[in-house]
Parts: C-alpha cells; sequence; structure tokens
C-alpha cells in the first residue's frame, strides 16, 4: 500500500520566504509544541486520496491526466494565519475559486472511491501541526504569498517518526 495525495506546491523561493515567516512565527509562540513542516514539504492539498494498492497508482494517474487537461494556470495568494484544535494554515485568498473547480473536477474523474477525503474542501497550506498551544496567541503574519499555479503533483507521502517524506510521482502541467 501506498499513501497519495494531489497538491499544488509553491516554487522554491516561495517556499523560502513562508519558511521566514515561520521562524518569526515560532519566536511568537515559544511554549507551544508545534511540528512544523519542512520547508521542502510545503503545499495546497488538492484532494488527499489515502492509502492505495500499489499499482493503482498508475490508474489514477491517467485519470488525473484526463481530468486537468484543458485545466488552465491561475494565481494563488495567500490570506490569514489562523488555526484551530492542531492545524495552522495560511487561508487562500486568491485562486480558492479555481482550486475548489480542480477539486471538484478530479473527484469527477477518478474512479478509486475507497479512501477519498471526505470533509468539506478547504484550499490551505498548513504550515505546522500544534501538539499543545500557549497562552500567547501568534499574530498575522504580514506577508502575503503569491504564485502561479502551473500544475498539479501527485504525490506518495511516506509517514517516519521524524515527519512525513513527500516523493513526487506525476506532474500535471496547466495550460496557459
Amino acid at each position: 500500500m501506498i499513501r497519495l495525495f494531489l497538491a499544488v506546491s509553491p516554487p522554491p523561493q516561495v517556499r523560502k520566504a513562508i519558511s521566514k515567516e515561520i521562524s518569526l512565527l515560532k519566536k511568537q509562540i515559544p511554549h507551544w509544541h508545534v511540528n512544523w513542516v519542512k520547508p521542502e514539504n510545503l503545499h495546497l492539498t488538492l484532494l488527499f486520496l489515502g492509502w492505495v494498492k500499489e499499482g493503482q497508482e498508475k490508474i489514477i494517474q491517467k485519470e488525473v491526466e484526463e481530468a486537468f487537461q484543458d485545466s488552465q494556470k491561475f494565481e494563488i495568494t495567500t490570506g490569514n494565519l489562523s488555526y484551530r484544535s492542531h492545524p495552522l494554515w495560511l487561508e487562500v485568498s486568491q485562486g480558492k475559486k479555481e482550486l475548489t473547480d480542480l477539486h471538484k473536477r478530479v473527484l469527477r474523474h477518478l474512479s478509486f472511491k475507497e479512501s477519498k477525503d471526505s470533509r468539506p474542501f478547504h484550499p490551505h497550506l498548513t504550515l505546522g501541526r500544534i501538539k499543545k498551544g500557549g497562552r500567547s496567541r501568534p499574530s498575522a503574519i504580514k506577508k502575503i504569498f503569491s504564485w502561479q499555479a502551473k500544475e498539479i503533483i501527485l504525490y506518495q507521502s511516506q509517514p517516519r517518526k521524524t515527519g512525513s517524506v513527500y516523493k513526487e510521482l506525476a506532474a500535471f502541467p496547466l495550460k496557459g
């Protein structure tokens, strides 16, 4: 079995800028216990597929390619810093409609149904997972991050004690 998800990843320069903001954020909440997302793992999940049988990824790749064959590049801009009991994330202020449309489109094309994420789709960029919060509250991240979504990536997620390792299995270029 392998664990898969579809995502839009920011380019390296945006990941680097977000990582700098995460460093500042860590100083605001020093007593919080957070598993921070590694810079190379920053992404916007389009669809979490979960655990699938080995070999199934080839079928998924073909169906995803068909789903996105006419999809256009679009701009993504991050918004407010948000958090709940565990996740700490950046909202998406621009590109939400396009991400939602892509999410719906891929759901329609996939014959694979067993492990799809059943939660309502909420585009966001996870910064970390809160293990234990504190009294202090993080203030807003002042910077806005923007980039053009040029491709959708199928990742394999390999859970490890030190955090998941993501392996790119396929990239689906967007047109335009």
